[in-house]
């Protein structure tokens, strides 16, 4: 009996992992992308479309279907919404009212060269970049982290 190909609304994350698709950005970049653009093409030939994305990002650069995958996999460094920085050789003085569980993590953040100043609240813990409970100053804008009841 002679099938025919799956057509790509079968696309899965298991699909893209197996390509090579690692991260959860790429693969929902790509399941979004197929789905809006793909939907009655071959998966075979989706698939290897992506991979060759992934392998070959500046070829797809601008790309009308895959045009945020190249982006992903070879990002520019202009127009980046959050630019890399250098860190400071040394971190700058920030007051601690509360334990010692979240000094390090604010003394990382206390290098980086946009921190103008810094301090911990008594109930300050480690948190995802700035501790629970920190409040970093940066120019034009105080970032406060705390943890929602």
């Amino acid at each position: 009996m002679n099938r025919l190909p799956e057509k790509c609304k079968m696309l899965n994350t298991k699909n893209l992992t197996k390509i090579g698709y690692a991260d959860n950005v790429a693969r929902s970049i790509a399941i979004t992308a197929v789905s809006r653009h793909c939907k009655r093409r071959h998966k075979e030939d989706v698939l290897t479309e992506l991979a060759d994305v992934m392998q070959n990002p500046a070829d797809d650069a601008g790309h009308e279907i895959w045009g945020r995958l190249p982006e992903h996999f070879c990002p520019q460094s202009e127009g980046k919404m959050f630019p890399s920085y250098q860190l400071r050789d040394k971190p700058l003085y920030f007051r601690i009212y509360g334990g010692k569980p979240a000094m390090q993590q604010m003394e990382l953040v206390m290098r980086l060269p946009v921190a103008v100043q810094g301090a911990l609240m008594p109930d300050a813990h480690t948190g995802y970049g700035l501790p629970v409970g920190g409040a970093l100053a940066v120019e034009n804008a105080v970032i406060l982290f705390r943890k929602n009841r």
